[in-house]
């Protein structure tokens, strides 16, 4: 049987969980090779979903304490019906329960160790979290230390500890042991890095100092923008439209029920969107805006992208502020390239879309190895977006050619002491 491997040593479960599902992936490796050995998703009971504060959506409830029992249940059921071996996970903490941004400190040719800067994070970010300051998970990326400046610059990540802690503890009773919970940001500037380092696309770019690439990870409920340099994320903002809103708003304009917005949107896309030749002034603007319009094609397309075209406009619009603030922030930085995942994010012809907005190239985040992760799906969910997250947080105990570790990896030794 030539060319017969045999994939012994299995990586831990990459748990991408949502506010309404679980998505589990787990790879086998031999050597430097891997393979996707098993993967499972499994829709949540209602009564365990997370649900926006009705008084403020950027704030999101935790189900009560009859919920849990529920989401132990499917936890449990995850695992067994999806053949996995391990009970080792890693899970990863979303955007809208982080808080992710830049600090600088007074320090002296020495620096300053590890507690002091955790100590100095939680001075500066005082009570403007959006969870209690007090129950945070803090940690920090170091960027730069200016010995002549006696000064000292991090991308501090704080987690909700709360939110942390009582999925640990879900984890701990569905007999499963959490040793990581990995900030959203990076999982995907990890994963990216590597992904491209993988691909045609001059990846060099991504380790260059002046070079900044985003990533626009677009869910169910809402999407991320992250900003990504030499590797690391430096920008992390969650903004409320996602595939949700866009399938509510086709169905409010088309008059047609949600579930039939939704298949017009998966069959249809966004694909007969082309560039208009009106620039927005290149002068007041560092990425530039167009007026856009449908191709000829489709009526069905045309008639989707007109009905949205509202929602659309002002989603890009804020993301265009959004970059052009980490642009100017970075002294001038060029933004090269966008990546794009999540199931939304793959959205047919949304990546071309996106890049005629932008100006600059826009292409669909997908390790290798999602490749085979299609092969475990059925066809009407042969959506690989969804599985970017899993995906990352699958390699994450793997040394990542192309994909340098930072000294510090975020949230992940506080939670495997509080798994412990």
């Amino acid at each position: 049987m030539a060319g017969f491997k045999l994939f012994r040593t299995l990586l831990p479960i990459g748990l991408d969980w949502t506010s309404r599902s679980l998505r589990a992936l787990q790879l086998q490796a031999q050597g430097r090779e891997f393979k996707v050995g098993s993967m499972l998703e499994t829709a949540l009971p209602e009564s365990c979903w997370e649900l926006p504060d009705p008084e403020d959506e950027s704030r999101m409830l935790t189900p009560g304490d009859n919920a849990d029992t529920l989401t132990v249940t499917s936890l449990r059921r995850l695992y067994e019906l999806g053949g996995f071996r391990d009970n080792r996970v890693v899970l990863h903490c979303p955007a809208d329960r982080l808080d992710v941004r830049q600090l600088s400190f007074p320090a002296g040719p020495e620096g300053l160790n590890s507690a002091a800067i955790v100590g100095a994070i939680r001075m500066q970010v005082g009570e403007s979290l959006p969870f209690n300051t007090e129950q945070a998970v803090i940690d920090f990326i170091p960027l730069r230390h200016d010995r002549e400046a006696s000064r000292l610059s991090v991308v501090a990540v704080c987690a909700d500890g709360e939110w942390v802690r009582r999925r640990v503890r879900l984890l701990e009773k569905a007999a499963l042991q959490c040793i990581g919970c990995i900030p959203l940001p990076l999982v995907l500037t990890r994963l990216a890095t590597h992904t491209t380092s993988l691909s045609p696309f001059p990846h060099n770019e991504l380790s260059s100092t002046e070079k900044l690439t985003g990533i626009l990870d677009m869910g169910h409920r809402g999407s991320t923008l992250i900003v990504m340099r030499e590797g690391r994320p430096l920008f992390s903002r969650r903004f409320s439209f996602g595939g949700r809103e866009m399938t509510e708003a086709l169905s409010a304009h088309l008059l047609v029920p949600p579930e039939h917005a939704e298949r017009l949107k998966c069959s249809y896309g966004l694909a007969c969107m082309k560039q208009d030749t009106t620039t927005a002034n290149s002068e007041t603007a560092a990425v530039s805006q167009h007026v856009y319009e449908g191709s000829q094609g489709s009526e069905v397309s045309l008639t989707l992208f007109n009905s949205i075209r509202s929602e659309l406009e002002a989603y890009i619009e804020a993301l265009i502020r959004s970059l052009n603030y980490v642009i100017t922030d970075q002294g001038g930085a060029s933004l090269t390239h966008v990546l794009v995942c999540g199931g939304t994010g793959y959205t047919h012809g949304l990546t071309d879309f996106l890049s005629q907005q932008f100006e600059i190239p826009v292409t669909r985040l997908c390790h290798p190895l999602l490749e085979q992760a299609k092969y475990w799906l059925p066809e009407s969910r042969d959506n690989l977006g969804s599985w970017v997250t899993a995906m990352g947080l699958a390699l994450q105990q793997v040394d990542l050619p192309g994909s340098p570790r930072s000294s510090k990896s975020s949230v992940p030794k506080q939670s495997r002491e509080l798994s412990a």
